[in-house]
């Protein structure tokens, strides 16, 4: 208990430090990397998420269908309260669905992307293809990213990083191997610490007003000009 009270204090100023999302250098270079190993220079033109011109942080901006690589990809939207999940018939109905998601394809068979927004704040984000994670991310309520996580194609490593409310990468999960603040640490204290810092930075730094369904303050991708051009079901 004490260390998760020091824990708690150590962070109480940094959770009142970055306001906006701002993925940080290392993220933006994996993410590059992540894009070209899985998708190589395809063009992405109009895919949720994968095409950058586009601010998908907004939920008006999903389509109802796209196509890829010749596969129709058709919107499946779904809302949820308590421990009650339920499908969503039009968008319309978004409006009125504080907590909702949005999905296209299926995990394990091709591409699935997926999109989540809690209290009509953008929560999570999720590209996979065939059963792999190209990459996910989850953000606090402020839009800052909480957790980074993915599977390297080449080593089949899979990974997690996790992040404080200033930017700065606080812990990791790969395969299993638990470490936080530069030591290594069991699965429980791993799983205090982890909701320990997510439960105090969304308490501490007050979340700007939503303009709408969805939220948001920058596009989810990087801009092609400041990272290297590269290019769900859920975790």
């Amino acid at each position: 208990m004490r260390v998760l009270k020091l824990f708690l204090l150590t962070f109480a100023i940094t959770c009142r430090a970055q306001y906006e999302t701002n993925l940080p250098p290392h993220v933006r270079q994996v993410l590059s990397q992540q894009l070209q190993d899985y998708f190589g220079s395809e063009g992405n033109k109009g895919v949720p998420v994968l095409d950058s011109a586009v601010n998908w942080n907004l939920f008006e901006k999903w389509p109802d269908d796209f196509v890829h690589h010749g596969k129709h990809y058709r919107l499946k939207l779904t809302g949820s309260g308590g421990d009650v999940i339920w499908d969503i018939a039009s968008r319309s109905e978004v409006a009125f669905t504080p907590n909702f998601s949005a999905k296209y394809g299926d995990h394990f068979n091709g591409l699935a992307i997926y999109g989540g927004w809690v209290n009509r704040r953008k929560w999570e984000v999720d590209v996979s293809l065939d059963g792999k994670r190209v990459f996910g991310m989850q953000f606090y309520q402020n839009g800052t990213l909480f957790s980074f996580y993915y599977d390297e194609k080449k080593s089949g490593i899979r990974k997690t990083e996790y992040f404080d409310c200033s930017g700065t990468r606080i812990g990791s999960d790969v395969n299993g191997k638990y470490e936080w603040q530069g030591r290594e640490v069991s699965s429980v204290d791993f799983r205090s610490f982890r909701t320990a810092i997510l439960a105090a930075c969304n308490h501490l730094v007050r979340p700007a007003e939503p303009s709408g369904p969805a939220n948001g303050s920058q596009p989810l991708m990087p801009d092609s000009k400041s990272t290297p051009r590269a290019t769900g079901s859920r975790r």
